[in-house]
């Protein structure tokens, strides 16, 4: 019988920092580690609007990452 554990989550936000010589976005990356496993992706999502708020550079994505 397999069973599922949960390990930890990553919470990863990346910005966009601005362009290089060609024109083509860079981008910088946040991670935030253990996060709740009982999170909601509305929490989430306010968490990660929160964090966003906070910086100079606009938010391209947020991505979580959950390890069993």
């Amino acid at each position: 019988m397999v069973q599922k554990y949960f390990d930890a989550a990553t919470l990863r936000m990346s910005f966009v920092k601005g362009t290089n010589d060609k024109g083509k976005e860079v981008f910088t990356t946040k991670s935030f580690t253990g996060m709740k496993e009982d999170a909601t992706a509305a929490q989430l999502q306010q968490f990660s609007a929160a964090i966003a708020s906070l910086s100079t550079y606009e938010l391209a994505k947020t991505v979580i990452t959950a390890q069993h």
